[in-house]
């Protein structure tokens, strides 16, 4: 009597597990009140282990993690070798704030299968939600290394390498999760410089062409392309390009350069404390002022202080620190042409990136400062001695770099004689130290 009870057995739970199937497969599709039916339905009969563990991934889809937790669970119990079980069941209760119950059930997953990416990831969630940081990191190095392309694994090692002050390692994680995610939700700008940061400056330029096709005679993406791809690169970047840029970033400007370690400021107080005594003695023009920052230091260097820039959002900014006497929206070239005023210190910080040839901005500046006038600016290094033209390039940033060569020469050939010309790291660029250049020189008399 037995054996035909036992084959009975055997065929319900055949047909259990075929109807769990199909609930399943219900599931699957988005009919889940018709999945539930037969889960439950089954689950009146046996404790059928898919049937509990898919009944606790509808209830938790359904926003009930009290009924979810304890089905999982039961499932995992029927069947305690199931690391992906063991995974459901821990993302359930990190959803519900049981972070230390999580950590141990994707602990158990890792356990029975220390070769997925995802235990590792959803691990170290974890570990950082309970403050072991150092055992976060080091759960998704795992991550990242077993999966080099798992887009969560990458960013969360990534934010991690930054918060240990890692930001060049860092930047770089994050940036290979970034180019993996799908272009269509992605600003362009931030998708090509993720392309900028890893190296991939053709894959840079193909963003920035895709761009420009889509939006014909965008400034920035005509600027851009030609910056990464070396097709028709300008001599100067143009005014529409760097209005565009600096009334974008005109509100937020100040506290992103102290996020990127703007040195430029302060290397170039320093080099006018050295110069020259603050005496409030000269005319003083500020030559791409921007928010007014070197303005803090050039008011005690002067009897009147002018600032010019391109940038009327900027100028805007500039204005609320009340130290100009004289703030002028112009392109700067232009404005040096048509100025009567006559400066003793001509300062520029950041200015010359913007210029490529700088014979004609030069020679502008020459025209206005009196003889023996200094000039001190900052600029930009060019990163391959053997590109560019004539020593200058558009670097893949946007911005232009010039040799030490180039600059001594052209500063001759307008009119000044070079006092000095020194190394200074202008800013950190994904924890990159940028190299540029502190330049003093001034006015010949003819």
């Amino acid at each position: 009597m037995t054996a035909p009870n036992a084959v009975a057995s055997d065929t319900d739970n055949a047909a259990f597990t075929q109807l769990v199937q199909q609930a399943i497969t219900l599931h699957l599709q988005g009919q889940r009140e018709s999945a539930e039916a037969i889960y439950l339905a089954v689950l009146q009969q046996q404790p059928h282990p898919d049937a509990l563990h898919w009944l606790g991934i509808l209830r938790h889809q359904q926003g009930n993690g009290a009924e979810a937790v304890p089905l999982l669970a039961r499932s995992c119990e029927l069947q305690p070798e199931n690391a992906e079980w063991r995974n459901d069941l821990g993302n359930v209760l990190a959803s519900n704030d049981a972070v230390v119950d999580a950590a141990e059930q994707f602990r158990a997953a890792l356990q029975l299968d220390e070769r997925s990416a995802v235990y590792w990831n959803n691990f170290g969630a974890m570990l950082q939600r309970l403050n072991h940081e150092t055992e976060a990191g080091e759960a998704w190095l795992q991550a990242v290394t077993l999966a080099p392309d798992y887009i969560d694994a990458l960013d969360n090692y990534g934010q991690w390498l930054i918060r240990q002050g890692r930001d060049q390692e860092g930047a770089e994680f994050v940036c290979r999760a970034f180019v993996l995610k799908p272009a269509a939700h992605q600003p362009p700008m931030m998708r090509g410089i993720a392309f900028y940061r890893l190296g991939q400056i053709s894959d840079a330029a193909q963003v920035y062409r895709q761009w420009l096709d889509a939006d014909p005679g965008n400034p920035t993406a005509k600027h851009l392309l030609a910056a990464c791809s070396g097709e028709n690169v300008p001599t100067r970047a143009g005014d529409d390009y760097v209005q565009t840029t600096f009334d974008d970033y005109a509100a937020t400007f100040d506290a992103r350069l102290k996020q990127l370690g703007y040195a430029i400021p302060q290397a170039l107080h320093d080099t006018l404390k050295q110069l020259a005594p603050a005496n409030q003695q000269w005319q003083v023009l500020d030559a791409g002022c921007g928010t007014g920052w070197c303005g803090t230091f050039l008011r005690d260097y002067a009897n009147t202080l002018v600032g010019v820039d391109l940038s009327a959002k900027m100028l805007e900014q500039a204005a609320h620190r009340q130290l100009y006497d004289q703030l002028e929206h112009a392109e700067l070239t232009g404005w040096l042409r048509q100025c009567a005023q006559q400066f003793g210190l001509v300062c520029a910080a950041d200015l010359m990136i913007y210029f490529g040839d700088l014979t004609e901005l030069l020679g502008a500046t020459r025209q206005v400062m009196t003889a023996g006038g200094l000039l001190v600016f900052s600029a930009e290094n060019q990163t391959d001695t053997h590109t560019g033209i004539d020593g200058f390039q558009l670097l893949p940033s946007g911005r232009y770099g010039h040799s030490e060569h180039y600059l001594r020469e052209a500063l001759a050939e307008a009119g000044f004689t070079v006092q000095s010309i020194k190394s200074q790291v202008v800013r950190q660029e994904f924890g990159r130290p940028v190299p540029g250049w502190i330049v003093v020189a001034t006015r010949r008399a003819h």
